[in-house]
């Protein structure tokens, strides 16, 4: 149970900082929406709605899917950022160490594997939450994202700067 303070009159609740940690989690959980993928090549759309959610454009898949027009193997992270770019939302490419998920912006979109793309949700030291459009929501340990991570990520700019 909370603590109760004793200054307050009100008996007001001090909530113990994992439960906010916990909260804040699941609010950001719940400020990135889930697109799945409808084709094997649509992960990078989807991840694209997504961030795009993220930062308040809503856009549907078919008309993203229609931007950036995805291959056999899917879309490239240049293609995804030339469309995030037209929608509003520009973007930069860079390389980022697992270690350094923590401090990249929520909805940042990262390569995973060797073929796919995954929107970050969030990360600390002990698990990384992504939305798989392939999957749905995922909370992995360090030791299995990184085993998926391939060390490149996709990050945005929200009105104006980093965000």
């Amino acid at each position: 149970m909370w603590e109760a303070s004793q200054n307050s009159r009100n008996s007001s609740m001090k909530m113990p900082e994992s439960l906010r940690g916990y909260l804040r989690t699941w609010n950001e959980w719940r400020r990135v929406p889930v697109v799945m993928q409808t084709r094997s090549n649509d992960c990078g759309p989807a991840c694209a709605v997504m961030t795009l959610a993220r930062h308040g454009h809503l856009v549907d898949l078919d008309s993203v899917r229609r931007r950036t027009r995805p291959g056999l193997s899917g879309t490239s992270a240049k293609t995804i950022l030339k469309v995030m770019e037209s929608y509003g939302l520009p973007g930069l490419g860079i390389k980022a160490a697992l270690e350094d998920l923590p401090t990249l912006p929520p909805a940042s979109i990262l390569f995973w594997g060797s073929d796919h793309f995954v929107v970050l949700v969030s990360a600390d030291t002990r698990y990384v939450r992504v939305i798989d459009p392939a999957i749905g929501r995922r909370k992995l340990s360090l030791p299995t994202a990184s085993q998926l991570y391939a060390g490149s990520a996709l990050i945005f700019r929200g009105e104006g700067r980093l965000t």
